[in-house]
């Protein structure tokens, strides 16, 4: 089987967002399109920052205490040799940090689904990101399978900081959140994300989460 090439989009970064929940860990996905081809850099680190205290300020209030934020590790797509990296602390908040929620939460397998809406035809497919470990007060106790209404604003409102971090212009350089995806002729798209929304019903991610 032929080797796919090293995926390149012109400007954009890539930063995984990792932490725990209970005895597992969790990845999220953040494509970054940051308008600069030079001096990226200077740039990258501070965006990674950005977004990890995003998760203190926004996520960690909607997330119960088995739940943990540790870190972000990066790739730069903007050419084949791009910078890799990655920080487990800034110079706001320690980490890794837990959740502040003390309500219960559902088994890491359950999962809330963050959709990225984006700019495109029909083609174009919307980005997801799933929350682990659901809180229990966000159960919908008449249909198991869905959030109540204050359960999808909260978890509106943590991701939007999310978001707001992807979006802000670091050091006057323009920063836009995108959806990064090739298809299987290995043409790649970068799509602008313009807007993030968590789904009522309830989606599982046993393929997200590793022992």
């Amino acid at each position: 089987m032929a080797t796919r090439p090293v995926l390149v989009a012109p400007q954009c970064c890539r930063y995984t967002v990792f932490g725990t929940i209970g005895d597992q860990t969790w990845n999220q996905i953040w494509d970054c399109l940051i308008q600069t081809p030079d001096l990226r850099s200077a740039v990258i680190k501070p965006k990674a920052e950005r977004i990890l205290d995003a998760y203190y300020t926004g996520v960690r209030v909607d997330s119960g205490n088995d739940w943990s934020v540790v870190g972000v590790r990066w790739v730069d797509l903007h050419s084949a040799d791009g910078e890799t990296g990655d920080i487990t602390g800034t110079p706001a908040h320690s980490y890794p940090a837990v959740g502040s929620s003390s309500s219960q939460a559902l088994p890491g397998n359950v999962a809330a689904l963050i959709t990225k809406n984006t700019l495109g035809g029909r083609a174009t497919r919307n980005g997801r990101s799933f929350h682990p470990g659901v809180l229990l007060a966000d159960l919908d106790l008449t249909n198991p399978n869905k959030l109540v209404s204050g359960g999808v604003t909260g978890l509106n409102t943590a991701y939007q900081a999310v978001f707001d971090a992807l979006n802000f212009n670091e050091g006057g350089t323009a920063c836009d959140p995108v959806v990064v995806s090739r298809d299987k002729f290995d043409v790649v798209r970068v799509n602008l994300v313009t807007s993030i929304q968590c789904q009522t019903r309830l989606a599982t991610q046993r393929r997200r989460l590793r022992d």
